[in-house]
């Protein structure tokens, strides 16, 4: 998982009270679930096309991030491909209707 340290003052006007370090915590998008999120899920609508790859280093509210639990239970939709990324070899997984 990809990990920053971000700083974060707390200050006064002309003085500083505090200097903390917070570690950014980015978790699953999947509801009630509070686990580290470990992958993204991109869908390529005009394709019919999903990609499940590693975590980006900065995160985009516009992308799906999951656990390692929810990305290796997720299957697409009927009709769409999925390409994992996450390996080293792609698996490529084709699901018909």
């Amino acid at each position: 998982m990809v990990r920053g340290w971000v700083l974060i003052l707390a200050f006064r006007p002309g003085t500083v009270t505090a200097m903390t370090f917070v570690e950014p915590h980015r978790s699953c998008s999947r509801p009630m679930c509070s686990r580290d999120a470990e992958s993204v899920l991109l869908f390529e609508y005009s394709d019919r096309h999903v990609v499940l790859g590693t975590l980006r280093p900065v995160a985009n509210p516009n992308i799906l991030e999951l656990c390692s639990i929810h990305a290796d239970r997720f299957s697409p939709p009927l009709g769409w491909s999925l390409d994992d990324q996450r390996a080293e070899t792609a698996v490529h997984a084709d699901v018909t209707a």
